[in-house]
């Protein structure tokens, strides 16, 4: 009989597996230990700022409680667009700095994990009641089907899990997975997120073999042949989805690997061209509304 894994086991396991991955473990007991440790990493994310203005890589006391003030006391959508935004921090030196909370760019941003933190009333005044956590992921992006833009695998803005109030189950994913929403495959929703992070459970984060690249798997995904096969599977069932066993009963060919190489950069040309596009249109659009406020003041 196999052995029934305790849940300290399980945690311990999925502490190890975000270790291997490159995530940092920090002991943090309660609230006041979160707060210390934010202000730790916000100022090494931001070292090089503060040190120009300041000539160190550290806050002092009123410096962080301006800081605090203006993330404090706000629902998590409010949070999520405050973490995403530039802070313009005004320094006892009187010099301002433009702090970065998150970077889309993921290879700069410091990625952690805790274990057993504890949150009451005497720790923070809007705790009603006393929880634990058993473990806390600390700046891990989510990905569900309203980050996915139909039928382009182009991944749309995200959130963390805990800003979006995320509490059904969710799959670990890294950087060399393909996220695909198996909810209404009409839809035709895949993605290759480039970072490590979680999925809902609406989701599946595929993992291909050494030998196929990501692209590849992508490619497959959002084609007409593929799409046709998800959504005559899923008609049979009330709600439009496809199960891991029917996922798996798919069979395409893969090319050799040189060949994959050439596709996939054939297609990350694209991607470049199109991102362009987007950025000068929107860029355009600024302009137009300028003229418009101009001409109607």
């Amino acid at each position: 009989m196999a052995k029934v894994m305790s849940e300290y086991d399980v945690e311990s396991k999925f502490i190890d597996r975000l270790e291997s991955i490159g995530y940092g473990y920090v002991d943090i007991k309660d609230y006041s230990g979160v707060v210390a440790n934010l202000r730790t990493q916000l100022a090494a994310f931001n070292a090089a700022k503060l040190i120009d203005a300041k000539g160190a890589a550290e806050f002092s006391d009123t410096e962080f409680n301006r800081v605090m003030i203006h993330l404090d006391n706000h629902t998590v959508y409010e949070s999520a667009k405050l973490l995403r935004d530039k802070y313009i921090l005004t320094l006892d030196n009187g010099k301002t700095v433009y702090l970065d909370f998150f970077s889309f760019d993921t290879d700069r941003n410091i990625y952690q994990v805790t274990h057993q933190v504890t949150m009451d009333p005497a720790h923070k005044d809007d705790v009603v009641y006393k929880n634990r956590y058993d473990v806390t992921i600390l700046i891990m992006l989510h990905v569900g089907a309203a980050n996915i833009e139909k039928s382009t695998g182009i991944l749309l803005p995200c959130m963390t899990a805990s800003e979006e109030g995320i509490t059904s189950g969710k799959y670990l994913f890294d950087e060399t997975c393909v996220v695909y929403s198996k909810i209404r495959p009409e839809l035709s929703k895949a993605t290759i997120p480039g970072f490590t992070g979680l999925c809902s459970a609406d989701a599946y984060p595929l993992k291909p073999r050494a030998d196929i690249l990501p692209r590849i798997i992508l490619m497959q995904i959002l084609s007409d042949k593929f799409v046709k096969f998800a959504t005559s599977t899923s008609a049979r069932t009330k709600m439009p989805k496809i199960n891991q066993e029917e996922l798996g009963e798919y069979v395409f060919a893969i090319p050799c690997f040189e060949e994959q190489c050439l596709i996939a950069g054939f297609l990350s040309d694209f991607d470049e061209a199109i991102a362009a596009a987007k950025k000068e249109l929107e860029l355009w659009k600024e302009l137009k509304k300028g003229l418009l406020q101009q001409m109607f003041v």
